[in-house]
Parts: C-alpha cells; sequence; structure tokens
C-alpha cells in the first residue's frame, strides 16, 4: 500500500500498530479519560466542524451525523485524506487520518499463532478467576458461573496448554540450532 507513510515499517517488517498512534475520538469515554492530557482532543465548534488539538498543533475535521435505527443519530469524525467517516482518526507526525490512509494495523495482527493462543488462554483464565499465565495450577469453578460453561472453558483452557506446551520440544530444539549455526 503506498501511503505517505510507506517508508515507516514496524519490526517485523510489517505496518505500525494502531495502539502506538495517539487516538482521537469523538466518543463520552474519549472526553472523560484519565490521560486526556496524552491523547489528542476533539473540541466540536458548531454542528458540522471540530478542532483536533494535540500538543502544539491543531487540526480541522469535518464531523458528519447518521440516523440510527431506533431513533437519534451517530456522529462520525469525517478523514480529511479519504473523506470516509470514522470512529477514531490517529496522529502520526504533522498528519492527522484514518487507520487505512496511515497504513496502520492492530496489534493482534502482529501476533504469530503462539501468541494468540497464549493470550486466549488468559483470556479463559481471567474468566475463571484463577492466576494468570499456564504454568500456575487451575482453580476451582467460580460462584455462579454454570458447570456446562465451566466445562466448556475447562476443555478450550487444556486444549490450548496442551499445544502451547507440546510445541515448546520443537522450539528449543529450534532454538538450540540457531545458537549452533551461529557459534554459540
Amino acid at each position: 500500500m503506498n501511503t505517505v507513510f510507506s517508508a515507516f515499517r514496524g519490526r517485523l517488517g510489517g505496518k505500525p500498530a494502531v495502539e502506538s498512534q495517539p487516538e482521537a475520538r469523538l466518543t463520552h469515554r474519549a472526553a472523560f479519560a484519565i490521560d486526556h492530557h496524552r491523547r489528542p482532543r476533539v473540541i466540536p465548534e458548531n454542528e458540522g466542524l471540530a478542532i483536533v488539538k494535540y500538543g502544539l498543533r491543531e487540526w480541522p475535521v469535518l464531523i458528519d451525523t447518521s440516523p440510527c435505527n431506533f431513533g437519534g443519530y451517530r456522529r462520525w469524525l469525517v478523514c480529511g485524506t479519504c473523506q470516509a467517516k470514522r470512529v477514531a482518526l490517529y496522529v502520526f507526525g504533522e498528519h492527522l487520518a484514518c487507520r487505512k490512509c496511515m497504513g496502520l494495523r492492530y496489534g493482534c495482527q502482529h501476533e504469530s499463532e503462539r501468541d494468540r493462543a497464549y493470550r486466549r488462554a488468559n483470556a479463559i483464565r481471567e474468566l475463571l478467576n484463577w492466576k494468570p499465565g499456564i504454568a500456575h495450577p487451575n482453580g476451582p469453578k467460580p460462584l455462579g458461573m454454570h458447570r456446562t460453561t465451566f466445562n466448556r472453558l475447562v476443555t478450550e483452557h487444556d486444549s490450548l496448554v496442551n499445544r502451547l506446551l507440546g510445541n515448546a520440544s520443537k522450539w528449543i530444539e529450534q532454538a538450540e540450532s540457531r545458537l549452533q549455526r551461529m557459534g554459540r
């Protein structure tokens, strides 16, 4: 994808992640965020225009609305590059644009299969109120959780752990072979 930012690449030759860029949102949650001094602020000027302030920089941004199914309307920020309605715009240097125009990816798009399995196993452990980390022993069933749900989550967790630990010997062998090739 040829963008203004195509020269910037991440660690694995991919695109930078959304989580690493300052984000401007037109939502109640963003307006009252604890770290509002570190994130871009969207200040509505009138019905169709807002100013995005970040540090000493300011960008004018159009605000568009679309009707909701059960009444009311939804407000959107309009990307200055592609003119598309977006929930969030991102700051990169002197530029303010949407995720697609900047060529940003989500952090999980840079994860390997092993990282995804580990993240899912930890998410299941959190649902079950167990200690995080697959090396810890399994805990009891949480109060109020249906036995069927508990059994389904434990089965999924155990299959993820078996897949992660089953491949551990393969990863150790690969690391040892790399070290031998490097002469260490």
